[in-house]
């Protein structure tokens, strides 16, 4: 343990130091007090058991500024550097923001003005010793806002009207340094608060998807929002919900199904009504060539998939191809899927009936999870050069675009073999081509495919080998390129349908792994996600305590420190942009792990009722026989 009498001191002034220091094998220790200042104090202390005391050290520093006194031990064969001490000499300036006011609360469009003085009993104080940061505070992190910047007595910054929203516990805390001539800092901050109100969002029928900013809730929920903030709602046309189909009717403020408002200053209560038109059906039809859905159209033997029945009455229907494929029932959000298992399960057809060849333009939707490489996945046409077209995974497992041979398939970026539930789509213009993942774009490029009208298969590269693992919930091909607005009608289909909490992406815990011990204080998490959409990132909760850690990366690595000995353990959840947690499956997971001590300049000693070490006060009688042994707790 390192001490000083003081941290702030005038120059010249002796200031003592102090430090308890232990070897564990009671060795003679050499001590450097290293002062900051170019010089050092030596010393040595005798061998002995247990905790000891250094010599208490005096030093003055000759001129104002910061420094870092550091102890460094020695033994015959270790040195350590122990914790370091700042010193401050001289007399630090004074910093005083004198506005804002403390506690002030804006509304969105406000202009905050800043303005603030410093003083120093040395010097003078310039706008150049002036430095200001703003940060946006939410639940326990933060987001740069503005700044540090210097030269300046004042400033201003505007409050957005859209974009991060101020929901749950948020805040702007401003803070103005000042560092004066010898380098010594003094800061004064403020912290200003949203004006909010209660914005409550029904449907009738309850349970259905609104989405606020793009980011999809279930209703009903509360959202407490700042006052003239700017939000963008937007529903589907037609959405699902236990099994039936509901058309949009009307917002109860008269707007159309996608349109924004400004929050008022007052609680109120906005409402969208859907009126029930029949059962759940793809919600664009229009060139539909082929749909296959898990709950519709499927024969069994047993749970085997004997036949898929094509939906959109092309008569497209598949059979197996190799081994007959399992249907899982209720998998995703109660809908049955259709389970190939990567070893012989396969489905197709020989022929295909309006599916788009040569380089026509078209449209693929599906709703699946891979959990194995490829090439494979859904395809049609021949195993030729340029023939084939399908979306799958890569032999690298990344998610893909297969057109056979080389230059004419695209692997994205994208991990496609996570084992979690995605939908991924193509939309093919006029020899341009867009490939989507959970709705987002993730590749696009000019290709003219030359796609051939041989065979479809399913759960299996096109030449029939190799088998993928994979399960499918449903996927529509449409003869046309989809509209960008029908292109969002269904995704909001599938989302609603299969994904109604807003889910989609999981995260996947590196290390530590389960039950791992660690030695020392600190740990690292590293982990691997599958949020593609713009903001996703992840929150840590340590040992369960609340306000989590923010950390804005969907993949990466994070070290916690001053972690005690004993057990511990790491919540990490996906989030979105407005750091609201995924709440699909797999987009939480929990390590446990424990940590023991490691080597420090100091012995932990808070409990410690024996100590005994093997080459110190150990007793011998007859040659090498142990007849005694001193604890050194006493």
């Amino acid at each position: 343990t390192v001490t000083s009498s003081t941290s702030n001191a005038q120059a010249g002034v002796m200031i003592s130091f102090d430090a308890d220091v232990e070897d564990a094998e009671g060795e003679a220790l050499d001590y450097e007090w290293q002062w900051g200042d170019g010089t050092t104090t030596t010393g040595s202390i005798p061998a002995g058991p247990g905790v000891r005391s250094l010599p208490t050290e005096m030093h003055a520093y000759g001129s104002n500024g910061i420094y870092t006194a550091t102890l460094v031990l020695s033994d015959a064969s270790h040195t350590t550097t122990c914790t370091s001490l700042e010193i401050q000499i001289g007399t630090p300036p004074v910093a005083t923001i004198t506005a804002p006011a403390d506690g002030l609360f804006f509304r969105a469009g406000d202009v905050i003005n800043f303005t603030g003085t410093g003083t120093d009993a040395d010097g003078p104080i310039t706008a150049a010793d002036y430095t200001w940061e703003v940060r946006f505070l939410h639940n326990g992190h933060y987001h740069p806002e503005y700044g540090p910047v210097s030269g300046m007595t004042s400033g201003s910054f505007a409050i957005p009207t859209s974009g991060h929203d101020f929901t749950d516990n948020t805040s702007f805390e401003i803070t103005l340094t000042i560092t004066d001539q010898d380098g010594l800092t003094d800061v004064d901050q403020v912290i200003i608060f949203p004006d909010k109100v209660d914005v409550t969002y029904q449907s009738v029928p309850s349970g259905l998807v609104i989405n606020i900013d793009g980011i999809p809730r279930i209703t009903p929920f509360v959202l407490d929002d700042l006052i003239d903030f700017e939000r963008t709602l937007s529903v589907s046309n037609t959405q699902c919900l236990g099994g039936d189909e509901y058309t949009f009717d009307n917002w109860s403020n008269g707007n159309p199904a996608t349109h924004t408002i400004t929050v008022p200053a007052t609680n109120t209560t906005l409402t969208v009504t859907y009126t029930m038109t029949g059962e759940c059906a793809a919600p664009v039809t229009n060139g539909l060539v082929l749909q296959l859905d898990g709950s519709l159209g499927v024969t069994l033997s047993g749970s085997e998939v004997m036949a898929w029945a094509d939906q959109s009455g092309s008569g497209n229907d598949l059979s197996p191809v190799g081994a007959a494929p399992e249907l899982q029932s209720g998998m995703l959000n109660g809908h049955d899927v259709v389970s190939f298992n990567g070893i012989d399960e396969s489905m197709g057809r020989s022929g295909f009936f309006g599916l788009p060849t040569g380089s026509g333009d078209r449209s693929v939707f599906m709703v699946t999870k891979y959990n194995s490489n490829g090439w494979g996945g859904f395809s049609y046409g021949n195993n030729s050069s340029n023939q084939t077209f399908g979306l799958g995974v890569s032999n690298q497992g990344k998610l893909a675009i297969q057109g056979w041979g080389g230059s004419n398939d695209f692997p994205s970026a994208e991990d496609g073999d996570t084992d979690a539930w995605l939908t991924q789509a193509i939309i093919v213009e006029s020899d341009q081509f867009d490939l989507y993942k959970d709705g987002s774009i993730i590749l696009n490029q000019p290709h003219a495919w030359n796609t051939a009208s041989n065979k479809v298969r399913l759960g299996v590269e096109i030449d029939d080998t190799p088998f993928i693992v994979m399960d499918v919930a449903e996927f529509l091909v449409y003869d046309r390129a989809v509209n960008e607005t029908e292109r969002q009608t269904i995704e909001a289909y599938f989302q609603s349908k299969y994904f109604p909490l807003g889910g989609g992406p999981t995260v996947s815990i590196l290390s530590p792994t389960e039950g791992e011990v660690i030695t020392g204080t600190e740990a690292t998490i590293s982990w691997s996600s599958t949020g593609t959409i713009a903001g996703d990132h992840v929150h840590l909760i340590v040992d369960g305590q609340l306000p989590h850690i923010t950390i804005m990366m969907t993949n990466g690595s994070y070290t916690v420190t001053g972690l005690s000995p004993g057990a511990h353990s790491f919540q990490l959840s996906v989030a979105n942009s407005n750091h609201v947690v995924y709440t699909n499956p797999g987009a939480t997971q929990t390590v446990n792990f424990s940590t023991q001590a490691g080597v420090s300049c100091d012995l932990i000693t808070n409990g410690l009722v024996l100590h005994v070490e093997s080459d110190i006060n150990v007793s011998t009688g007859n040659g090498t026989e142990v007849t005694g042994w001193l604890d050194l707790a006493w």
